[in-house]
């Protein structure tokens, strides 16, 4: 997000250093129904299997080093907590991760 000073709002900036080019925030749902709630520069976001998920990204980065971070949590608890694990090395298309409990 950027702050547009003319405006005075905040809003989506595509090429700004320091801002993330990408992210998403979904519903891994064990039964293979995985829905996206929300996201920015993400296509599409496919279920590989339980827990794996490959993240396609609508503009490539712009080389495969870029950091991927993230947070899992169980709904059905509020509680459990694990870090996302990347699961091959990022490429500029596409990023898959591998989450647990």
């Amino acid at each position: 997000m950027a702050f547009n000073k003319t405006q005075g709002t905040w809003g989506r900036a595509d090429n700004v250093t320091g801002t993330a080019k990408a992210w998403i925030n979904f519903d891994g749902d064990d039964g293979g129904s995985a829905a996206v709630r929300t996201s920015f520069n993400v296509s599409s976001l496919a279920e590989r299997a339980v827990g794996k998920f490959t993240i396609n990204f609508s503009t490539d980065m712009p080389n495969a080093n870029y950091v991927v971070a993230g947070v899992v949590g169980n709904a059905d608890d509020g509680l459990s907590v694990t870090a996302v694990r990347v699961a091959n090395s990022p490429a500029v298309g596409n990023v898959q991760i591998n989450t647990s409990y």
